[in-house]
């Protein structure tokens, strides 16, 4: 066996195990690439060794409900769970994400925004800088 299949974390993350997908990479015998149910393909790579480290093999079986469960729930929540410290606002690890896009005339000012925003940012929350 290459060592390609589903996976469950060795310990929780913020009260659950988390599953993922690795799948070796083409041309090599010790590189993963990782697919997880909330965020899709990971812009990493792991190492088997490290794979071993933190995640245990299972079935497809194994993960089929983990997998669904964690892919429902990034819909609507992050992965921090229901108690989040941030509230709504948090987006770590969900499907989708809020985000704001500035066009038309702010386009010709936004240096001299970014300016302004630099000088508070110690006013401002880091969802609003």
């Amino acid at each position: 066996a290459d060592g390609s299949g589903f996976r469950r974390s060795r310990r929780p993350l913020y009260g659950q195990h988390m599953v993922l997908l690795a799948l070796r990479k083409p041309g090599s015998r010790n590189t993963f690439e990782i697919s997880r149910p909330n965020t899709g393909r990971a812009f990493f790579e792991l190492e088997r060794s490290e794979l071993d480290a933190k995640y245990v093999a299972i079935t497809p079986d194994q993960a089929r409900a983990e997998w669904g469960a964690a892919y429902e729930a990034a819909l609507t929540r992050c992965m921090h769970g229901p108690d989040c410290k941030l509230g709504p606002s948090c987006s770590a690890g969900a499907r989708l994400a809020r985000v704001t896009v500035l066009g038309g005339s702010v386009v010709r000012v936004w240096g001299v925004l970014e300016a302004v925003l630099g000088r508070h940012e110690h006013e401002l929350s880091k969802a609003d800088r």
